[in-house]
């Protein structure tokens, strides 16, 4: 069952744009980090990327918690690094 949307008894199609989303943001990530970026940068790159925007205060941080799952996941995948360099938390492209 969708925790967004309708409920459906196909999940296929939506399996199928969720990975297709899951990838393409990754790939962006691993794009915007060619230079190194904090966490705030990379989210406000990808809203703007994505053409999402959002309304209020609470749906804005509430995407941090997935963008820092996207950073781990990659730097795990070895296609980024993370350093702290001035007090910054930085990640940069592999």
């Amino acid at each position: 069952m969708p925790g967004h949307g309708p409920i459906t008894d196909d999940l296929t199609g939506l399996i199928e744009l969720n990975s297709d989303l899951l990838h393409r943001v990754a790939q962006a990530i691993v794009e915007i980090c060619e230079t190194p970026r904090m966490p705030g940068d990379i989210l406000a790159d990808l809203l703007l990327r994505f053409g999402a925007d959002p309304q209020d205060a609470a749906s804005y941080y509430l995407l941090h918690p997935t963008v820092y799952a996207y950073l781990t996941y990659l730097e795990s995948a070895g296609k980024l690094e993370h350093r702290i360099e001035h007090a910054r938390s930085l990640w940069r492209s592999s």
